[in-house]
């Protein structure tokens, strides 16, 4: 990170764009950008149609990041900037379909209930009418040649107002901050004569310490490093931490440094090797009302800085101080209905699915029941005196045994949805060997195995001791075995190999793994069954969903969704894989 003695943002360098919202969409996605679950209108602002499917897209095959930025490392730098206490952060960013610039603002969601899991909350504003403001370059001279050069600076009252006048039209425009604190840096380095700048916010870490982030900085850079860091952050402002600098004193202290020989003044950090030359320096404190928010540097006028130029930027300090309280508000309104209406589609959901559930759920409780009451009744007219037929007796004794047992499973799979989804599951962690656990799962399903023909064939790593809850590793497993025999076409692989992030045979999971550990185990069940479609996979783990007939298979239709939450619960991923030749699912839990 470049905490050196001054910071340089050339935003007249870097053309910038506005233009006025038109749409808005709203998506929550996981580490790796895979969409979780969107608004309405989202999947036609990113594919220019609602016809297709949003819901398990990978965002970044749909967003152009600046700079060629990957959009899984840019979530990982929302990350970092929300562990700093930033509670978001926004890059313009270029629709794909359409070339057509948006506004990304993203927030990272904290999850108590799930803090292995990361996932994030999009707001994206499309955006048409661009406008932008010519560049110009900035010569690399000494500080001998700048104050030799005899320019005067050009600032006064009346140049302020307009500058002034200028980015209040750009604000109620709703040309947004991108632009409106470019221009606004733009603006002040031409008014000043100043080769370089910065305008920046002033945030605090959780422990109270404040640190700069940048809205608008000039590019610096000297060697492939710090270019490379420029390419990477300027897009979505810097944070800088260093406060034992010349911008650092403004930052702790509010106050205005005013340094024409920098390199003497007893707040001077040095410069880094490379740096560009440090003649002269300003930092400005930024307010609104009382309270400091943010604050400007600029550095090598050919004129020495003054009292009386601080006193001329004013009026525009004051302006800056208003936009930045602004967007802080806007920033707070844009989570809020990010919030709202993301919680609003995912309640339509629910309900949709619960209403879809509710109604597959009379037909599990009905027909189990209609044959427990015809039979009942056939057993009740043997034992009243009928003529007893003893195979048919027995027949009627088994079909009540067998639904009672199917509304007994359904009814414990429901209580058990609710309890894992309470929270008030507790998780018993020891050490387990999943290689013994594999075969032990495996010779339970033994007769099932042997009635329908299937064979198995195993891929198991040998010393796979993990801790965790062997009771729930053990029952996903069990449900993802029962499911392969019950939907495959006689050919079932188990397999249990150690994996690293990064590895190129990790295949589809490497998109969904969690970044949060280097390491997983990874359990896997493939069968070679028709395959699961992309709009049922979608919903393949979620609660009141029903894929298949349950009571034609013997299942209650809540198992996956359960399997998933006892993931969860382990700290670890349940996934799937599936196309015409058959489905894989993955377990994969953390090594610790």
């Amino acid at each position: 990170m470049m905490d050196s003695d001054f910071i340089r943002g050339d935003l007249s360098n870097a053309n910038s764009n506005s233009s006025i919202f038109v749409e808005v969409a709203t998506i929550s996605c996981n580490q790796a950008g895979i969409v979780l679950s969107h608004s309405q209108s989202s999947a036609s602002i990113l594919f220019g149609s609602s016809e297709q499917t949003l819901q398990g897209t990978d965002l970044g095959d749909c967003l152009q990041l600046p700079s060629g930025l990957l959009f899984n490392e840019y979530l990982n730098l929302v990350y970092e900037a929300a562990k700093l206490g930033a509670h978001s952060k926004s890059v313009m960013v270029t629709l794909k379909h359409s070339s057509q610039e948006a506004e990304l603002v993203i927030w990272y969601l904290e999850q108590k209930s799930k803090p292995l899991h990361r996932e994030f909350l999009c707001h994206l504003d499309s955006r048409k009418t661009t406008k932008s403001y010519p560049s110009s370059a900035i010569a690399e001279v000494s500080c001998d040649e700048r104050e030799n050069a005899g320019v005067s600076p050009i600032l006064n009252d009346a140049l302020v107002l307009n500058v002034i006048k200028e980015l209040q039209q750009d604000y109620i425009a709703d040309y947004g901050g991108h632009y409106v604190y470019g221009r606004a840096l733009h603006a002040l380095l031409n008014c000043t004569q100043s080769e370089y700048g910065f305008i920046g916010e002033i945030l605090k870490k959780d422990d109270g310490e404040s640190y700069l982030h940048t809205h608008a900085i000039s590019n610096i850079s000297w060697d492939d490093a710090t270019r490379e860091f420029y390419k990477v952050n300027a897009p979505s402002g810097m944070q800088f931490m260093n406060n034992k600098t010349l911008f650092g004193v403004t930052v702790t202290t509010g106050e205005v440094v005013i340094a024409n020989h920098p390199a003497s003044h007893p707040a001077a950090g040095g410069l880094p090797k490379g740096h560009p030359p440090l003649c002269r320096y300003l930092g400005v404190p930024i307010y609104c009302g009382e309270r400091l928010v943010g604050m400007a540097g600029i550095a090598n006028a050919p004129m020495e800085y003054t009292q009386a130029l601080v006193d001329t930027l004013t009026p525009l300090m004051f302006t800056l101080g208003f936009l930045i309280k602004s967007y802080q508000n806007e920033r707070k309104r844009k989570y809020a209905d990010a919030t709202l209406e993301l919680q609003a589609q995912e309640l339509s959901l629910a309900n949709k699915s619960k209403t879809e559930f509710l109604a597959s759920m009379s037909h599990e409780f009905r027909t189990p029941l209609n044959s427990i009451i015809g039979f009942s009744s056939k057993i009740e007219r043997y034992l009243q005196g009928g003529e007893i037929d003893p195979e048919r007796f027995l027949t009627a004794i088994d079909a009540v045994s067998r639904n009672s047992k199917h509304l007994l499973s359904f009814v414990n799979d429901l209580l058990e949805l609710a309890k894992v989804e309470s929270g008030q599951y507790k998780i018993d962690r020891h050490d387990v060997d999943l290689e013994i656990l594999v075969n032990e799962c495996y010779q339970r399903f033994m007769s099932e195995i042997e009635e329908k023909n299937t064979v198995v064939s195993f891929q198991l790593s040998r010393a796979a001791i993990v801790k965790t809850d062997s009771f729930k590793v053990s029952k996903i497993l069990s449900k993802l075995l029962s499911n392969a025999i019950k939907y495959g076409h006689g050919e079932i692989t188990l397999s249990l190999k150690r994996t690293e992030l990064g590895e190129s045979q990790l295949g589809f999971l490497q998109s969904q793994l969690s970044t949060l550990h280097q390491a997983y185990w990874i359990l896997q069940v493939a069968d070679n069954g028709p395959g699961i479609s992309d709009e049922d996979k979608d919903r393949l783990f979620q609660p009141y969903t029903n894929m298949h007939n349950s009571l034609a298979k013997g299942g209650t239709g809540l198992g996956l969704a359960i399997c998933a939450q006892y993931s969860r619960l382990l700290g670890g991923q349940l996934m799937v894989e599936s196309s015409d030749q058959g489905s894989v699912f993955s377990l994969a839990l953390p090594v610790e």
